[in-house]
């Protein structure tokens, strides 16, 4: 019995490989009849085909799904219909992947090199305004006295984000600062020229709540 399923293997192996050897010379758009589930290769071109109610080239429409759409270099696709590809908002450089936008993790997430924080200087003003969709570490330093100062942005509700400020002294020092109102456990911070204070906080989207007692004089 054993060797009669061996040689049955084999009989069905050859009769493959001879329907694929058969249809093996076939132009870019194969002609001839088309046998459902069978596999042809140009031999020039080495594009392959694939028999699926009628020659597909596999690659330029899919296989048989007759795929549809364009892109953009750098720019991940998504499916944006049943058989229609378009641009995603991941781009990937080769050395940068970037996700603009929101990103909700259902699971764990494990990152194996640095996480970063925008850290982008907030320009003096005595009434500045800190935007917390834009980025969460703020950095300040004073040329002056801040009045009154304002932070804003939203989040999404049932979730919170981490923001941090580092505000610092010029070679002045003794500048003050009004902490936005709806920071709640704001230190006072130090006075001493040409160091930083900070402190972090939680943000809700309405209101800012402290995690530390803050450092000064750094």
């Amino acid at each position: 019995m054993k060797k009669f399923l061996l040689v049955v293997f084999f009989v069905i192996g050859v009769d493959l490989e001879a329907q694929l050897i058969r249809r093996s010379d076939f132009l870019a758009d194969p002609t001839g009849a088309c046998q459902n589930n069978i596999l042809a290769i140009n031999a020039a071109s080495k594009t392959p085909f694939l028999c699926m109610d009628g020659w597909k080239q596999i690659g330029a429409t899919g296989g048989g799904g007759g795929l549809t759409g364009s892109g953009t270099t750098n720019t991940i696709s998504k499916f944006t219909g049943a058989s229609a590809l378009g641009n995603s908002q991941i781009t990937d450089t080769g050395s940068l992947i970037t996700i603009p936008g929101a990103v909700t993790l259902s699971g764990n997430a494990q990152f194996a090199d640095k996480l970063f924080q925008i850290a982008t200087a907030t320009i003096f003003s005595a009434t500045p305004t800190f935007n917390a969709e834009i980025q969460n570490h703020f950095v300040i330093t004073l040329t002056g006295n801040v009045t009154s100062s304002t932070l804003s942005g939203t989040v999404t509700a049932g979730y919170t984000e981490l923001i941090t400020f580092v505000i610092c002294q010029d070679a002045t020092g003794s500048r003050t600062f009004i902490w936005p109102t709806n920071i709640k456990g704001a230190m006072t911070i130090g006075s001493t020229l040409s160091t930083c204070s900070a402190q972090e906080f939680r943000y809700d989207g309405t209101n800012a709540y402290a995690l530390s007692s803050g450092v000064t004089g750094m």
